[in-house]
């Protein structure tokens, strides 16, 4: 019933479903146009064309916004009269986050695959073929938890919406930016490269190029998700953790 809430919540409003439809494809497009002569120009570029190398990360990443904005929406759902009466029986509100959680992660693997399709609509396939396709929606959709459930951390901790917005449009941008989502990994800066490292986009980007590239690499796939589903929990724990928002201006 939560889920079915949060899906409700989600199909009422009409930007965020733009964001895991639209704005991918728009945000494809522009990157190829900026960067398409990157591969002809750089003798060790990872791959033939840009499309390439940039249809798999943006597949994994293309959810975020999403996933995000459903974080923050749960303190509206906490604060609900309808959940009061629902939850009234159990007296819990632990489980209030995971309707947000799982339609953030929803979101980001349909997102992925929409990318996927459209990718694969130019010509460029996921090597892995159906399975490497899922694998990559996997990836997307753990990201999308792990994201959904920081937006929702950040919304409880602050005193109100707006500060949990401009925080959370920092944690995004950051997300997105410090990567190796644009460029290969070699052309970063050191100290690029070493925050990367620490970065959840980075596993699932790596994971999603390792099921996507003419060299499938199950092992690395496998790895990147474990470190995923790692930080998935901490973030689904906390969220269950802090059911309720603290008060203030909203």
């Amino acid at each position: 019933m939560l889920y079915g809430q949060a899906l409700r919540r989600a199909a009422r409003t009409p930007y965020p479903l733009l964001g895991v439809t639209l704005a991918p494809l728009v945000t494809l497009w522009f990157l190829c146009q900026l960067f398409g002569a990157l591969p002809h120009a750089l003798r060790a570029f990872p791959t033939h064309g840009y499309l390439d190398f940039v249809a798999p990360a943006l597949a994994v990443a293309s959810g975020l916004p999403f996933a995000v904005w459903e974080g923050m929406s749960v303190g509206r759902d906490a604060d609900s009269r309808f959940l009061d009466q629902l939850l009234a029986a159990s007296g819990s509100h632990a489980f209030i986050p995971l309707g947000a959680l799982f339609v953030g992660a929803t979101g980001a693997a349909f997102s992925a695959l929409l990318v996927c399709t459209v990718s694969l609509a130019a010509g460029i396939a996921v090597s892995g073929g159906i399975q490497g396709l899922f694998a990559l929606a996997g990836l997307a959709g753990i990201l999308g938890l792990i994201y959904t459930g920081l937006a929702w951390i950040i919304t409880a901790l602050v005193p109100n919406r707006r500060a949990a917005a401009a925080i959370l449009v920092v944690v995004l941008v950051s997300t997105l930016l410090l990567t190796d989502l644009l460029l290969p990994n070699g052309l970063l800066p050191a100290w690029l490269r070493l925050a990367a490292n620490l970065n959840p986009l980075t596993a699932a980007i790596d994971g999603a190029r390792a099921v996507s590239w003419p060299r499938v690499d199950w092992g690395r796939w496998e790895r990147n998700i474990l470190v995923l589903l790692a930080v998935g929990l901490v973030t689904t724990v906390g969220g269950a953790a802090l059911p309720r928002p603290l008060r203030g201006e909203r």
